[in-house]
């Protein structure tokens, strides 16, 4: 096993849930984790058997078999496993293209601008609040990624052979969303189809940039949807196999199964048999 690197940019205590519920980056925390009105100390009660407990026997059982087991990773450390392990497993949050009330400001004055700039501003009512402003501003957005193929321009990808599938082009839709409210490294939206490492959101070219030239191993991206970010890194690394999932994934069971497919790769199976084999049994 010490051809395998597991990398984890999940929470693993109550102190990153409540520091996380303020930082715009941890997009799994605020999104998912605190969801459904949750306190941290509410939410931890119930993950901590996963993200705590569960991870921790994962890691170690890793770690005795061999394997590289990195924790809080960001972009170096990507890069770096990528350099020097054949098999990278990345367990990570992908931060979709819809956006979620908390990707837009707090203020009515702040929202109005977001609104404004995008040119969806007569989607506000006179005399509405912040919060139904928000979520009539964020309405309209969505509504305009789930309409890309009426408005996005697709010459910028060039001329090779190329199918821009409908998530694909949600993905697209929003990153032309994100950057027209970005200004240098300051966004008023926070930007999404991004992956998020320990040390912030990485748009898939990003991530696409830390594979080596020629890398020829197998990277299994355990993010729920992620099959635009697979797609993008695959046209960089034509040699290597990229994994990844259309499906929602809840960290109980796909921790269970990244430690059923290392079992299964310690006693001999391919990578790739044994996730295809374990597969079925994540719903």
């Amino acid at each position: 096993m010490d051809h395998v690197a597991l990398l984890s940019a999940l929470p693993r205590s109550l102190e990153e849930i409540v520091s996380g519920s303020a930082d715009p980056s941890k997009d799994y925390i605020r999104t998912q984790v605190l969801k459904n009105l949750n306190t941290p100390e509410s939410a931890w009660k119930t993950l901590r058997p996963h993200l705590k407990d569960g991870a921790d026997a994962l890691f170690g059982w890793c770690l005795d078999a061999g394997a590289r087991v990195v924790e809080s990773a960001g972009l170096r450390e990507l890069t770096d496993a990528l350099a020097n392990y054949e098999i990278v497993v990345v367990l990570a949050h992908w931060k979709g293209p819809r956006l979620h009330p908390k990707d837009l400001p707090d203020s009515l004055e702040g929202i109005s601008n977001v609104a404004q700039t995008l040119e969806v501003d007569k989607a506000i009512p006179p005399g509405t609040s912040a919060r139904a402003a928000r979520r009539a501003v964020q309405n309209a957005l969505n509504e305009r990624v789930l309409s890309w193929m009426d408005w996005l321009d697709l010459s910028g990808l060039g001329s090779d052979d190329l199918v821009v599938g409908d998530y694909y082009g949600r993905c697209l839709a929003r990153q032309s969303i994100d950057a027209a409210v970005t200004v240098g490294s300051n966004y008023s939206v926070v930007p999404g189809a991004r992956l998020e490492l320990s040390d912030g959101l990485w748009t898939a070219r990003d991530i696409a940039s830390c594979f080596p030239d020629r890398w020829n191993g197998i990277c299994d991206f355990v993010c729920c949807r992620s099959l635009y970010l697979s797609d993008v890194v695959k046209s960089q690394t034509r040699a290597g196999l990229i994994r990844a999932d259309a499906r929602y994934l809840q960290s109980e069971r796909v921790l269970d199964i990244v430690g059923r497919t290392m079992r299964a790769v310690a006693e001999g199976q391919t990578y790739t048999k044994a996730a295809y084999n374990l597969e079925k049994d994540v719903k």
